[in-house]
């Protein structure tokens, strides 16, 4: 299934490029886009764990459909930490133990805008796909005596896709320039084959666009 997800994902973004280039004189506007992106995991299995952070960039298409709606796709690349766990000690032989999970991923994003009375501020609803790169878990250790250790390891059980609903809300402050809010609900799993019900985690985000 996160498969067919995929290539239906990648062969609708292909697409939509094409038929952006073949309305590009009808206003379609072209642009790149970077953004912050906090995560939190959700559900059972998460616990109390810290937020974590990321950031990354991509490109951006909006395709007007008519004064009120239109349609923005988005490829983007970026570097996260979905958890980060952190335990501190008193009086003990080790003073810290830190443990993340961090990777890089392609996001496939389409989103439909709506522009309430032509004006500055939109907002937006859609769905995002994740593919995640090279996962993997560090586990940081720092000793009393002034000493640490560090491993890392593979993420051999990171499902292979990401799939959530995106909400967010915009601000056109120029004809090239825009800013915005995003949050991400995720509908996965963090885990294939989890024993019990696996967390999943959900993405905010803020970012700036540039159109060309």
């Amino acid at each position: 299934m996160n498969k067919i997800l995929s290539i239906a994902a990648i062969v609708a973004l292909v697409t939509t490029l094409s038929f952006a280039q073949e309305e590009e004189k009808e206003g379609a506007k072209f642009g790149v886009r970077a953004g912050f992106n906090l995560y939190d995991l959700t559900g059972k299995g998460s616990g109390e764990i810290d937020m974590g952070l990321g950031g990354g960039g991509g490109i951006v298409i909006n395709i007007p459909i008519n004064n009120f709606f239109s349609f923005s796709p988005e490829l983007n690349f970026s570097y996260r930490r979905l958890y980060d766990n952190n335990e501190k000690y008193e009086e003990q032989e080790i003073k810290e133990e830190q443990i993340y999970e961090s990777e890089f991923a392609i996001s496939i994003l389409a989103m439909l805008q709506v522009t309430p009375d032509k004006g500055p501020l939109y907002m937006a609803i859609g769905v995002q796909l994740d593919v995640p790169i090279s996962p993997e878990v560090t586990k940081k250790i720092s000793y009393s005596d002034g000493k640490s250790d560090r491993k890392t390891r593979d993420f051999d059980d990171r499902a292979t896709t990401d799939f959530g609903i995106a909400l967010g809300l915009g601000f056109n402050a120029t004809q090239h320039f825009r800013i915005d809010l995003r949050c991400v609900a995720g509908l996965t799993d963090l885990v294939d084959e989890y024993e019990g019900d696996a967390p999943s985690f959900n993405q905010y985000g803020i970012g700036i666009t540039y159109f060309f």
